[in-house]
């Protein structure tokens, strides 16, 4: 245990050290220095979005890198949204520096074109309920964002058509949380202009083949 916990913190400092590579050209700060020195969730939830981003992807990258170097050998790899991003690298597609460097373009993109436009919620209920809610608050300013189990539903929107759920699920006794969430990620109506201008900053690029689907 203590020699993985060992490797497990030098993959963590030598991924950061690529991300600090990366994010102090794009946003003039070296990660590290804030996401290291306290790891507390609470303290991450304060900092600046791209910074949350590349700490989810930093810290995931890093995990997979060690569970590999000790065996674990999936048969595929999934993820969703900047997961998606951690599941390319990891598969061998794009190095952590290119995976960096997608995080802050997607960071960017959302900072540009999604901020303020609204937020996300989790419902106490499955995703076809949830999605009668939505339709009811206008389908084209609210979406389910994603079903993590059959009573469990995230729901991202504008935040009026989100303010409307809120009070039906109240009516309905379902449970609702609000989400420290910047912007409403997943509903494609008030994403569309972001996903559009991250397509065209990541046109260039061009991976690697996949070693592992």
């Amino acid at each position: 245990v203590t020699q993985q916990s060992s490797s497990f913190r030098d993959h963590i400092r030598d991924t950061f050290l690529e991300i600090d590579r990366v994010a102090i050209d794009r946003f003039g700060v070296f990660p590290s220095r804030v996401l290291l020195k306290d790891t507390q969730y609470g303290s991450l939830q304060a900092a600046a979005p791209e910074l949350i981003q590349l700490a989810v992807f930093g810290f995931s990258v890093a995990t997979y890198a060690c569970r590999e170097n000790h065996g674990w050998r999936p048969s595929v790899l999934v993820g969703h949204g900047v997961g998606e991003i951690i599941a390319l690298v990891a598969g061998g597609a794009f190095s952590v520096s290119e995976g960096a460097a997608i995080v802050c373009e997607r960071a960017a993109a959302l900072e540009r074109f999604a901020k303020g436009s609204g937020s996300m919620i989790a419902l106490g209920t499955g995703a076809e309920r949830a999605d009668y809610l939505v339709q009811a608050a206008g389908a084209g300013q609210a979406s389910v964002a994603a079903e993590n189990s059959e009573t469990r539903t995230v729901v991202a929107g504008s935040h009026a058509a989100l303010d409307s759920i809120v009070r039906m699920a109240h009516a309905l006794n379902i449970g609702v949380k609000r989400l420290a969430a910047p912007y409403p990620l997943h509903c494609e109506p008030l994403m569309r202009a972001a996903a559009a201008e991250l397509a065209k900053r990541l046109d260039p690029l061009i991976g690697s083949a996949l070693r592992i689907p």
